[in-house]
């Protein structure tokens, strides 16, 4: 499990962002925080399966403090046990919440609508004026060139003096 939990973090890590930002934004913001909530929940799940590999009950050093504390040896490894069991149920129950959070954030990815595309505008100089729209396939000879109002506007590449990218046409 540790092994899938380093591998899923590199993974986002190294490719996540760049195709996440590919969907709309109330889903990209669901994605990331369902993979976050799922790689936590493993590294806590993680934590408490060591955590029960490894009991805690050292309380008692000597035959004399297992004695005073637990009566027995035997009563001392039982509630031993007894820890690490509930640990790992816990480390279970946590296991299973990580993974189906995950599984629903790859599901959502999956589904998820793609974010339109930005609209660029082109601002095109030429020796009569300034225009302004959408760029379409040109045609020979022409920038054919959609304005805000929606009539198809035919510049010559002759008469151009230059093309620049614009967030928005001005009116």
């Amino acid at each position: 499990m540790a092994a899938f939990v380093t591998l899923l973090t590199s993974v986002l890590i190294i490719k996540g962002p760049e195709t996440v930002s590919d969907i709309e934004p109330h889903f990209r913001y669901l994605v990331v925080a369902l993979l976050g909530i799922g790689i936590a929940l493993a590294i806590i799940a993680l934590w408490r399966a060591l955590e029960a590999s490894a009991p805690t009950l050292v309380k008692a050093a000597t035959l004399d403090s297992v004695t005073a504390t637990w009566g027995t040896v035997r009563a001392r490894n039982v509630a031993v046990a007894r820890e690490s069991i509930a640990k790992l149920a816990h480390a279970k129950i946590l296991m299973i919440a990580s993974l189906s959070a995950l599984l629903i954030a790859i599901v959502t990815w999956w589904i998820a609508p793609q974010a339109s595309p930005e609209t660029s505008f082109t601002e095109v100089l030429t020796i009569s004026g300034t225009s302004c729209g959408t760029t379409e396939a040109s045609a020979s000879g022409f920038i054919r060139l959609r304005e805000k109002d929606g009539d198809l506007l035919l510049v010559a590449y002759k008469d151009v003096i230059s093309v620049t990218q614009v967030a928005a046409c001005d009116s």
